[in-house]
């Protein structure tokens, strides 16, 4: 079906954008904000990530930040240096569970202490990104269309 230059496609279906977007379409699922939504990460893997709008997220990665200010100021510490100071926060808030991840071809059970020892080392850094990524990403908590129509 062609699309003409009116219209958007969305996680919603085609949207008209001449008819406008109705304000629910931009509206958070508060509650998939704090439980975490499964986005794949490599194929047979998804992590299950909640926002960075929870305030208990808020509030410790900004007690974190205030405490180890002067190293997060210091052009010498690397990326992978703050990574490893984030981490447990992270670890805490953000990534909440996955699956299909193994080791020596066993499933490997989340815990935040498995969560945190993944996210401070420097060779999973992209893990990292991603979980920090998604976090982020508005859409991954946007309502679902079926909410929106039926006025959830």
């Amino acid at each position: 079906m062609a699309v003409d230059s009116t219209e958007v496609e969305t996680a919603y279906g085609i949207i008209n954008q001449s008819e406008g977007i109705d304000l629910e379409c931009l509206a958070s699922d508060l509650s998939l904000e704090a439980s975490g939504v499964w986005r794949e990460y490599f194929p047979g893997v998804e992590l299950l990530v909640a926002s960075t709008h929870q305030r208990a997220y808020q509030r410790d990665i900004a007690k974190v930040l205030r405490l180890n200010d002067a190293k997060f100021r210091d052009a010498n510490t690397t990326t992978e240096e703050r990574a490893r100071v984030l981490a447990p926060v992270v670890a805490e808030h953000l990534l909440r569970g996955w699956r299909g991840i193994t080791v020596g071809g066993q499933p490997l059970p989340y815990t935040k202490a498995k969560a945190t020892e993944i996210l401070s080392d420097p060779k999973f850094h992209r893990l990292y990104d991603f979980v920090i990524e998604t976090a982020r990403a508005a859409e991954a908590f946007r309502r679902q269309r079926e909410d929106v129509a039926t006025g959830n």
